[in-house]
This record gives C-alpha cells, structure tokens and sequence, in this order.
C-alpha cells in the first residue's frame, strides 16, 4: 500500500486528495451553509486559494484573477477562464465535460465557467494542491 499523500494514506483513496472531501473547506464541518450558487463555488474557491474573496457580477460573470491564481497555484499556464479550468481538470485527472463552460452554446465565446465547471474546478484545484 502507498503512503505517499500527505495524511498518510493510500492517496487512491483518500477522499481529501481526490477532491471528495471539502469539510476543511467549509466552516460548517462539511454542511455548505452557504448553498451550491455561483457565488459559494467561487467563495470556496478563494478559499482554497487563499486570496480574498471576489464577487461574481450581474450575469454570473466571474473574475478572471482568481483563474488566473488557480493556474498559478496548479502549475498550469493561465488562458481564457475555461481553457485554464480545463487544465486543471486534466491535471487533476477530473473530466471537463460541455457542461463545464459555454464554448459549445450558441452564445458562446469561450469566456464563462459554469455552475458545473466551478464544482469541477474546485475539486480539481483540491486534488492538484494535497498532491503538492
């Protein structure tokens, strides 16, 4: 059995380094008293990455710093919003699906995560920090 993940575990399994378990992350021991809205994936996010918390604007709108420390903090190179949490997806070994991003709507533009996509990307940017 390897022991290599940071809780002495077999990091195969151990839910922290595979994302599964955000209860560090939340400040009611695992119960998301802030609800699953854009606005707490993102406020999660900071969390994760240590920087001040910012604000999603009127139209779900999403500050591009705070993907731009997410590539930073993963070791990935920074992009559109969505071509960087897709990097990070694949590095943490999660899949990046079309409900992750509008690249494939016909609004388009390759410019907005999703609710989805934050979900995905926070467990990626989970994965890819407790394997550092």
């Amino acid at each position: 059995m390897s022991t290599d993940c940071r809780h002495g575990l077999n990091p195969e399994w151990c839910a922290s380094c595979r994302g599964d378990d955000d209860r560090a992350l939340s400040p009611a021991g695992g119960r998301n008293v802030f609800g699953d809205g854009m606005q707490a994936q993102l406020d999660r996010l900071c969390r994760q990455l240590s920087i001040p918390t910012a604000k999603v604007t009127v139209g779900g709108n999403l500050p591009q710093g705070v993907f731009t420390a997410a590539a930073k903090a993963c070791g990935v190179k920074a992009g559109t919003m969505p071509e960087t949490s897709a990097l990070i997806a694949s590095k943490s070994g999660l899949k990046w699906t079309s409900a992750c991003d509008n690249r494939t709507t016909p609004r388009g533009g390759a410019t907005k995560v999703t609710r989805e996509g934050l979900v995905v990307l926070n467990k990626a940017v989970a994965v890819v920090l407790a394997s550092a």
